[in-house]
This record gives structure tokens, sequence and C-alpha cells, in this order.
């Protein structure tokens, strides 16, 4: 079984069920019970308690991605706050990414306590007691015959002296014997009591004194678990600070805040038992007891502090935790409460040990979504976004507006009843509060602005559920895919078919060269992006969007080129972000070209970023224009109520490039020996596997109408020259010509070609050698801070695109090139090709 479940809060409850009767293997009567006319009846509320008037149901719902000792963990939680269940599956993911949350249980022993009044020597009772404690161990197993055969029983006995407080207490000195009992799976209550009961007449006896209250101790300080959990500092990164350590850091600082003061360690662990107490619910345990023991435990030093620890060690955030917990799977309410039965299923927990860590674990991460959303942003926009859809519910919103009218107060930072009735006439179609499309797009570019690298906790108050929902969008559903017959699209398709609950769709052109999705378990769709009504079947359905396509051309255009470019790249991408809206996508990511950002005029080599404005003179080619309209069309879009993000490419190289493109071609030239010569120059560089990255984490993370450029390098042409050497065994051109000289050669052949030989490629066009000569380098810390990008290398690039050649025939194969790694799920799709499934 597997907890890692990707999008479950997207389905609806019946579609979650599925996934999780898939998950556990239970039938789906089992599940049914959890509908509420399924679940405890009313004549099983009034067996259970006094006075039943009927049954008070609670949402139940369920966190994933949890692993405790290496076993993946579904964990049941019943809780009516909107942020628990999210934001616990947030932080287990990150756990996760840190091996999962290791857990250890101590032996499972309970204190009983009995009260002695009246003694007239404390010290001699207490040493007639202690001679006595193998006779009263024996007396008080002897009524538990079954305890004992399961290997539990009464195990040690302690004696304490409680002297007056003050002056004026009212009663003596007293001793309280100590019980301490091995209970085995079960809570324990009845048996610690009975045997208190059944040895205290001899206590008395041997005591002298007068036997007062017989009861068992709430604060289980003998019956602990221990929990660690560590998040590397990568999972961190782009979460409201500059880096992953730097955020990891602020939690250290958070959590030794709440173990010096205890004012905030109150908040500090009623955050852990937001976690805890949803968990003891949902499988039946005294959770009143638990947290009343919880918080005794956390003050047992004489000063209450945090229950859980957070530290900075070797790259990572370690959280440590040890809580009392004394919980059992025998007795209780499991076998009158239905619904119980079923939790205890889901979890797949086998005896008391694995409830025990599972509510830890769940307590720690729950711990840990709190501190990354105060130390990162802040918690309070979060906590309201989801409180919203509380507020729309009393506002009247009908069930299929909730959402809707919750996003919008949430977006609005309005979230009151009045913003939301005023929301609800909107969507009911009342004219005077119908938005304008300015309106719409400035909400969804307010809601998630640009992190300052260091702000203050209130600057930016978004916590990790607003990231999740619906800010941070997580992959899953019908995805499609334009432009997957290129060489960022394929690249692309090959890592959305390694995710779980993702089904990718490809808009492909009937008659072009379509060899690069052969043999993918891929939906193929065919038209054309110039064709308006040909796209409405391509999304309908589809949950995202990656539009990759575009017609690329450096040569110098003609009339007819210049038409091609503009319809397909303009137009395509106005037809189809109108097709997007129209069909409800949730988001849509456009590849945007770093040759369509500007640069400075001076200095073309200086770094350039998003904020450059874009140069439209000095020769521009059709394609640069285009690419440029292409994001002019994507803010409209967003103007007009899409959700967009511009995820902008340099120039690419890596594996599955099949047409291949200009600097596959290249690398296929140069290793046949068929490069006669090259020119000194530079520019920015992107690996498949980072601009691939960069557009997944454009979806999941970027800011509506945002634009993110990726890059991996700026690598001079020298120097890529000799990865080419190593790469392919094959020695560098002899001849290196300047610019200089070979522009006006370029110029000569570029005319030559494009007049006498249309059909025939062009490598070295005018274009192409400007472009080198401008050493154009590229900024990517837009989408380090924002999205938690971080580049691989140029090299390892070169190795996986020589080795895809060499695997097609394309360049001599050679020992030493590099594959691009073939994951477990890699495997598996290659696996479902072969057979058809």
């Amino acid at each position: 079984m597997t907890s890692s479940i990707s999008g479950l809060y997207r389905l609806t409850v019946e579609e979650r069920r599925e996934r999780i009767q898939k998950a556990t293997g239970l039938d789906a009567a089992a599940l049914s019970r959890l509908e509420p006319l399924e679940g405890l009846s009313g004549a099983q509320a009034d067996r259970m308690v006094e006075n039943a008037l009927g049954v008070f149901g609670l949402p139940f719902g369920v966190c994933v991605n949890m692993q405790i000792d290496g076993r993946d963990v579904l964990a049941p939680m019943v809780v009516e706050e909107p942020s628990v269940v999210a934001a616990c599956s947030y932080a287990a993911k990150l756990l996760r990414a840190g091996g999962g949350v290791e857990a250890h249980c101590s032996e499972p022993r309970v204190i009983g306590q009995i009260q002695l009044m009246e003694v007239e020597d404390p010290k001699a009772a207490t040493e007639a007691i202690l001679a006595a404690e193998e006779e009263l161990l024996a007396l008080a197993s002897s009524g538990h015959p079954r305890l004992a055969k399961a290997g539990g029983g009464a195990r040690a006995l302690r004696v304490r002296e409680l002297p007056r407080l003050e002056a004026d207490d009212p009663c003596g000195d007293m001793l309280v014997v100590h019980l301490s009992v091995d209970v085995r799976d079960a809570m324990g209550a009845n048996a610690v009591n009975s045997m208190c009961e059944r040895i205290a007449p001899r206590i008395a006896e041997l005591s002298g004194g007068r036997v007062a209250l017989r009861i068992l101790s709430n604060l289980t300080d003998e019956r602990t678990v221990t929990v660690i959990g560590r998040v590397p500092f990568a999972m961190l990164d782009g979460k409201g600070t500059a880096n992953g350590e730097e955020l990891a850091k602020r939690i250290e600082e958070a959590s030794v805040f709440a173990e010096r003061d205890p004012y905030r360690a109150c908040t500090h662990n009623k955050g852990i038992m937001n976690g805890v107490d949803a968990a003891l619910i949902a499988l039946g345990q005294d959770w009143r007891a638990v947290e009343a023991g919880a918080h005794a435990y956390a003050a047992k030093d004489g000063r209450y502090t945090a229950m859980a620890r957070w530290r900075v060690e070797d790259g990572h955030l370690v959280g440590r935790m040890t809580i009392p917990l004394a919980v059992g799977t025998v007795g209780g309410v499991a076998k009158s409460h239905p619904v119980v039965a079923v939790a205890r299923d889901i979890a797949q927990v086998r005896c008391a040990d694995d409830v025990a860590k599972l509510c830890a674990s769940v307590g720690l991460a729950q711990n840990l979504g709190a501190l990354r959303a105060l130390a990162a942003e802040g918690i309070q926009r979060g906590h309201m976004r989801l409180h919203a859809r509380n507020i729309a519910i009393e506002a009247g919103a009908e069930e299929h507006e909730v959402l809707e009218v919750a996003k919008r107060i949430a977006d609005a930072g309005k979230v009151n009843a009045r913003h939301a009735a005023d929301v609800i006439r909107e969507l009911r179609g009342t004219p005077e509060a119908t938005p304008t499309p300015i309106a719409i797009a400035a909400r969804k570019l307010r809601k998630r602005p640009p992190t300052p690298a260091t702000p203050p906790i209130e600057a930016t108050v978004e916590d990790e559920m607003s990231e999740l929902r619906p800010i941070e969008h997580e992959l899953g559903g019908t995805i499609l895919v334009t432009g997957a017959s290129g060489h960022l699209g394929a690249n692309l398709v090959h890592r959305l078919l390694e995710e779980d609950g993702v089904r990718v769709r490809v808009l492909l052109r009937e008659g072009s060269n379509n060899a690069a999705m052969d043999g993918l378990p891929v939906e193929r769709v065919y038209g054309d992006l110039r064709d308006r009504e040909a796209l409405d079947p391509a999304v309908e359905g589809c949950r995202y969007v990656f539009h990759v396509a575009a017609q690329l051309s450096t040569v110098e255009p003609t009339p007819e080129i210049e038409r091609a470019i503009w319809e397909s790249n303009v137009l395509g991408t106005r037809n189809l972000l109108a097709a997007a809206r129209l069909a409800n996508v949730e988001r849509v990511v456009v590849t945007g070209s770093f040759s369509a950002t500007g640069y400075d005029l001076d200095d073309p080599s200086a770094v350039a970023d998003e904020t450059m404005p874009f140069w439209p003179f000095g020769g521009s080619l059709p394609y640069v224009h285009s690419k440029q309209l292409v994001e002019h069309e994507t803010l409209k879009a967003c103007v007009e109520g899409l959700d967009a993000v511009i995820v902008t490419s340099c120039a690419l190289l890596g594996p599955h490039d099949y047409k291949p493109s200009r600097m596959g071609q290249t690398l296929v030239d140069f290793a046949n020996g068929k490069m006669p010569a090259y020119i000194p120059g530079g520019f920015s560089f992107v690996a498949a596997r980072d601009i691939v990255e960069g557009h997944i984490r454009g979806l999941q993370r970027g800011a509506t109408g945002q634009k993110y450029i990726i890059a991996t390098q700026y690598v001079e042409v020298d120097e890529l020259m000799g990865i080419f050497e190593e790469v392919s065994g094959h020695a560098r051109p002899k001849i290196r010509l300047p610019a200089s000289v070979m522009a006006p050669v370029a110029e000569v052949s570029s005319f030559v070609l494009g007049n006498f030989f249309p059909g025939k490629s062009q490598r070295l066009t005018p274009a192409a050698v400007k472009i080198l000569d401008q050493r154009r380098r590229a900024s990517f810390e837009r989408a380090r801070r924002e999205l938690g990008y971080e580049p691989t290398g140029i090299r390892q690039a070169v190795h996986e695109a020589y080795a895809d050649f060499a695997r097609r025939g394309f360049v001599p194969a050679r020992e030493g090139t590099t594959e691009a790694p073939v994951t477990e799920r890699t495997e598996e799709t290659r696996a479902r090709a072969a057979t058809g499934s």
C-alpha cells in the first residue's frame, strides 16, 4: 500500500473512497459505513451514553503521504477545523522526503495511584510497603489471568511522600503508592483501577494509614512514544524565504521560543494536539485522557514547555518529540462504533503500538505544518482561506457555490459574511454585482505577490494550506501538452508519465514527425492551433494545460514564413487560451523564450531577468517578436479570468530530441565529423530536466500572470566544444572563426540557401551569429526564490542527449555516456507501452 496519493482533496467524496478502497484493499461495503446514515445509529448511541438524544456528526478525513518506520500509513482523522487534515498531509509529504517518521514505543505501562492519609510514620510505612512489593504485585495481577497470559500484569511499586504545600493546607502529609502495570494492547483503565482496589486493604494494613482514592493516573509517563522526523532543506525551498536552510533556521528559532516560554508553548502544543486528537477520535481512543497527560508531561520538570523540538542538523530540519500515549486496540468503542472499525482498517493498525506511533507521527507533522507556515509567511491568511468555506455556507451559498465563494472572498482578503453575500449575488447573475475582467485579474494577481527575501511575519500571511488549496496546484487529472513531439514537449511528457494519478493528453498535427510519442501511454488528439474549434475537444476535461508548441525559425524571413509564425504562435496561443478558459481549465503554463526577454542595449552580455523591457527594433526575427506577443496574449487571458503562468526557456540540451532541434543537430554533426568550423560566443543554456522541472514548479507554485526564466548555466561555445569532445570522443573543428568574419559569411549563405535551396536547413544564420556574439546571460533568481527551482548541470544534459542519439543510431555509441535516470515509474510506463495497457 502507498499513502502517497496526489490530489485526493480535489476528488469528490465518492472518488476519494474509491482511491482509499484501492489503496487499502477494503471492500466498498466497509467504506459505506462512513455515510452519515450508515455509521453510528441512534440505538447504538443510546447503549453508549446516558440520556442519548441522537448522534453528533463530525468530518472524517484521511491524512495522506504519511510514512512511519518505512511503512506507508493512511491516517484517519476526525476534526472540524478546516486546515488540520490538509496541513498534516502536506507536512507528511515533507517528512516523507527525509525518510518518513521514525517511532519508538516504551513498554505499555500505566500507573495506578493509592492515596494514604493519616500515616503516623511515613518512613516506616514506605519501608513496609516496598518490602512486600512481590506479594502486592502478585495480588494485583491475580484477578487478571488474561492480561497475564498476554504478557502483561503488575510490574513495580513506588511510594511518594506528599507534604503540605502551604501552612493553611487543610490536609496533613500523605503518602501515595504508584502501581506500575503493563497493560499490553489495552488502554488499561479498568484493569489498573481493579488492581488498585484489590491491593488497597493490604497497603492500608502495611502502612497503618487510611486509604482514600484508588485510581489510575492519566499522566502515563511510563507509556510514551518518541518520534523523529527529518526534512531535507530542498523540500523547504521557495516557502517564503530565500532558501530551505534559511527557513529551517527560522523554524528552529520558533521552536526554541516555545521551549523557553509557556505562553508560546501552550499554542505550540495545541497545534500538536490538533493532529493527535483528530487521530485518537477516529481510532476510538480516550483523547481527553491523552490530552490531559500530554500537557502534564510538558510540565513534568516544573516548567511548561514545548512537546516537540526542531533543530537544524546536517542539511536537514530535524524534529523530535516524546509524548505519553495510553491507547489500545482491546476493548473501548471499536466493537460498538462501526466507523471506528473502518478507521482502524484504513490505518491498518495491528496493535496498540501502531496506534500510538500513528497518533504521535500525526502530531509531529501537524506541528511542522504550523511552524513552517508561521516561520515562512504567517498563518492567518491561510487559516482564513479555509475558514472562508464556513463563512460562505453561513452567507447562504449552495453546495455547488461554496468553493468558488470561499476562493473569491479569500483572494480579496475579505473573509466576512457581507462580502460573501455580495459574491453569491455575483455568481447568481445580479447585474450590478458582475465583476469586470480587470477586477477578476486583479484578484488573481494579488493572491501570490512575489515574496521578499526576508519578510516580517506580517508581510506575507499565507500558510501551507493557501499554497495547497488553491494556490499550490498538485499534479493530477488529465493534463494536455501541446508541442509534445518537440524537444521540450517530449521531455515534459516523459516526466508527467512518472506521476501517479496523471493522465497525459497530447495535441499533435497530422502529417508531422510525431515519433517522440511512439510507444508512450498517452491520449492522442489531432488538431491545429490555428483552428479555434478543433481545440475544444483537446482541452475538454483537462485540469491543466502545458502550452509548449511553437514554430521556431532563425532564418531570414519571407512573407510566407512571417505569416506562418504569427498564425501558429500568436493566434494559436490566443485560440488555445480561449478554449482553456471556456473549458474551466485550472491553470495553463505557457512556454516563453529567453530570446523574447529584454537586455541591456549598452551591454547585451549583462545578466537579464524578467523585468528587462523587450527591445523590438534592431532586426529582431519574427519568431522573437511572436514569442513576445505570446506573452501579451497570456497576460490578456489572465485579465479575462484565466489562471496562466509563463515559464521561459533558454537554449535546450538533453534527451528525447527526435526532429532533432538546432542544438541537437549541432551535437549530431559534431559527433559525425560534419562540423567544419565554429565561432566563439556564448549563451544561457538549460538542461531538459531543468526546464521540465521549471514548468512543473511553475504550475504548482507560480503566481498568476508571472514570468519565470529557467536556465541551467551560461556556457561559452569553447567550453561547449570541450563537453562535445568529452562525450563524443571526436575532436572539435580546427577552424575557429570570430563573429566579425562569420557574420558576412552567414549573410551570403542564408541568402543563397533561402533563395535557391529553400528546403535545406540552415544551421549558421545571421541571427544565430548575432545571438552567440551577444553572450546573453539569464538570471533564474525569481524562479529560485518563488518556485524553489535549483539547476543541475549542462555537462550531464549533453551526456544524456548523446546517449539518446546513440540509442537511436544518430551518433556512434560510446562507453561513458549517461542516459537519463530510469525511475521505477519510468519502467512501469515502458511496460505499459509494451503491453498496450
